[in-house]
């Protein structure tokens, strides 16, 4: 017999009780899967944010500290191929241009990083080793941005009146034989030097407009003073030439044109350029500064000095250290300058000769 057929109510209760179900079903693997799409893109996104980030604070970091100039782009590049960032780098003088580009959405994002060069040998050394720890994969994105903040924020290795000591120290040891200097020149060497770092260390960095004009004043200031001292007794008490010379040897633009030398090189046209025409117009403003000292003081002293060699008296200290004993006054003077220049204690000469940074400073 055949089954009696129900009624078309119950039917289609029957139907839409199905119909829910299965739209339920389908529904949760759905909605899971989205919320699942959107965490992964979140967490895509929070890593390359990370990744940009420490790139920045690498570029700020070794700008900052005074890293080879001629291979900053170098670097940078590494790093971001490394961290898979598709990124382009132009580097100018105090100012390195990124552009961080998306091939997925055909975007792109610039930053501009400028800062003002300075030497950190300490610091420059600790973060050259994080950019070689995360080049090899030995340490995270994270973890490497956390230990460029520690170096930034930690204090300088030598306080500031140490080193304008220091300054005083490597005047008077370069006197002798880098501007025949007697040893009765070396204590004024000292004074104009401390003068010279004082200057340089303590005022320029408080007041932006006398930085400005740093060089020529600390030009005039010790090429004034030189001459009165090398005035004294006609000239054969002190020598003019070697206290005004010595006074501002660590001022000289040395390292400016080692880098730009480099860069050229390097074939960095622009950056290279730049920096060799200002390292000129700074010798200039050098000497200008020198010269409104002497003159100045000219005007003041009808009698004054202006012998450009030094004279050998018959007493012991106004005669000049034989030149076999140079080194002597050579090894004093780069260890000051690796402290004036926060080295650490691996980084000086005696202790690892033929590191880059170590070199560097000898050169410099």
């Amino acid at each position: 017999m055949f089954a009696a057929p129900g009624s078309a109510k119950d039917i289609s209760e029957a139907v839409s009780e199905r119909v829910k179900q299965e739209a339920g079903k389908s529904k949760k693997p759905g909605r899971s899967k989205k919320k699942v799409d959107e965490f992964r893109i979140k967490i895509h996104i929070a890593e390359i944010i990370n990744r940009h980030t420490y790139l920045l604070k690498l570029c700020r970091a070794l700008m900052t500290y005074g890293a080879p100039t001629h291979r900053l782009e170098a670097y940078m590049r590494m790093s971001a191929r490394v961290l898979g960032i598709e990124g382009q780098f132009l580097y100018l003088p105090d100012t390195m241009i990124i552009s961080f580009d998306d091939s997925n959405t055909h975007t792109t994002e610039v930053k501009i990083v400028r800062v003002s060069q300075g030497l950190d040998f300490g610091r420059l050394r600790d973060v050259h080793e994080i950019y070689k720890e995360v080049v090899h994969d030995r340490i995270g994105v994270d973890e490497a941005t956390a230990r460029l903040d520690q170096i930034t924020a930690s204090k300088p290795k030598y306080p500031v009146w140490f080193r304008i000591l220091l300054y005083g120290v490597a005047s008077a040891m370069v006197a002798p034989f880098g501007f025949e200097g007697r040893y009765i020149d070396m204590p004024i060497c000292f004074v104009l030097g401390c003068l010279v770092g004082f200057l340089q260390l303590y005022i320029s960095p408080s007041n932006e407009l006398y930085a400005n004009v740093f060089e020529i004043s600390a030009a005039v200031a010790t090429s004034f003073l030189a001459r009165l001292f090398g005035s004294i007794r006609d000239g054969q008490l002190f020598c003019f030439s070697s206290l005004a010379q010595a006074s501002i040897a660590l001022i000289l633009p040395g390292y400016m044109v080692l880098c730009a030398s480099l860069e050229l090189q390097s074939h960095q046209m622009i950056s290279g350029s730049v920096r060799m025409v200002y390292a000129l117009i700074y010798t200039l403003f050098l000497g200008y500064g020198f010269t409104i000292g002497s003159v100045i003081y000219g005007y003041m002293d009808d009698n004054a000095v202006s012998e450009v060699h030094c004279s050998v008296g018959d007493s012991w200290y106004t005669q000049r250290p034989p030149e076999n004993y140079y080194l002597l006054f050579v090894l004093p003077f780069t260890l000051c300058l690796c402290a004036i220049n926060q080295a650490k204690w691996k980084q000086t000469p005696g202790r690892q000769t033929f590191h880059p940074l170590t070199l560097m400073t000898q050169c410099y």
